[in-house]
């Protein structure tokens, strides 16, 4: 599901941070832990800590890839991102 908003990786003065208005994508990343650090939710975006920049990356797997996961995970990280968007405010 393409968002008119790209996912991007943004310098920050700590660490890169990757955020993405996709909440699929953001469940994706979630179950299958892809070393991407959940930080939470700002302004309707998920922001993950990336160090090494794989964010991009990983967008491009999941859109072109098989992002098959255990529907029970996935539904976990759904209710987990939902209920944060809902709240608007981080973990």
């Amino acid at each position: 599901m393409p968002s008119e908003v790209p996912a991007h990786t943004e310098p920050n003065s700590q660490t890169t941070e990757y955020s993405t208005d996709q909440l699929y994508l953001a469940c994706w990343l979630l179950v299958t832990q892809q070393r991407l650090k959940y930080l939470g939710v700002r302004a309707g975006r998920f922001f993950f800590a990336d160090p090494e920049g794989r964010g991009s990356s990983l967008e491009a797997e999941y859109l072109t890839g098989d992002p098959l996961v255990p529907i029970q995970r996935m539904r976990d990280s759904l209710s987990l991102l939902r209920d944060q968007l809902r709240r608007g405010g981080a973990r």
